[in-house]
């Protein structure tokens, strides 16, 4: 970049992290677990650990809100961290079910480059607002948010073995093409707002692959 910056604070080093910022690594830590599970071909370990890696990018950004801790650099972290937690390793995890033929890699890439596009703009704006019931007014997401790539992977998992693969395969495929569509897609879609149900589900879909990892 070529415009000038505000200077960096002094100090030791070039940012000082909160324990908000811990939260938000903690996260990238799982998702890199995750990648190692699937390396090693435990599909539902790293389900298990992906979605407590979800867990924790769901309530940084509450907790940094919450706690006065909000700032341009946690939202930055936690956008790079989102690369891990729902492009490379739903990615990776895909490929070692399975979804490993050459079409099955375009579609692949289509859909990480469509998540980094989507991610870059959330990076530049963050939530957008839209009038509500009673003229006041909801956060919402511009483009399909990359979160839902991990409940793609935890349907996956169930749907290769009560359809198979050579029916499961062509139909992962049209879900990654028209998921990546929507990303870039100009429109309000819905940001949740029930934290406690959101807790419940991640929480539940975490603890049952986590079960089935024995």
């Amino acid at each position: 970049m070529n415009h000038l910056s505000p200077p960096p604070a002094p100090g030791r080093v070039i940012v000082r992290l909160n324990w908000v910022d811990a939260v938000t690594l903690g996260g990238l830590l799982l998702a890199l677990g995750a990648l190692l599970a699937t390396a090693r071909h435990q599909l539902a370990l790293a389900l298990g650990l992906l979605f407590l890696a979800v867990f924790c990018d769901a309530f940084d950004g509450v907790l940094a809100r919450r706690f006065g801790l909000a700032r341009d650099f946690g939202r930055y972290l936690d956008s790079f961290v989102d690369v891990f937690i729902y492009l490379i390793t739903p990615a990776a995890w895909f490929y070692a079910s399975g979804f490993d033929t050459p079409w099955a890699l375009a579609i692949l890439a289509v859909f990480i480059a469509a998540g980094l596009i989507r991610l870059s703009v959330f990076n530049g704006i963050g939530n957008i607002e839209i009038p509500a019931a009673g003229g006041s007014a909801k956060l919402a997401y511009l483009g399909m948010p990359v979160f839902w790539a991990a409940f793609a992977a935890a349907g996956y998992f169930p749907l290769r073995l009560l359809a198979g693969d050579e029916l499961a395969r062509p139909m992962l495929g049209v879900v990654l093409l028209v998921y990546a569509a929507l990303m870039l897609h100009r429109a309000d879609y819905w940001k949740p707002r029930h934290k406690g149900l959101m807790l419940g589900a991640i929480g539940a879909i975490s603890a049952a692959y986590f079960w089935l990892a024995g």
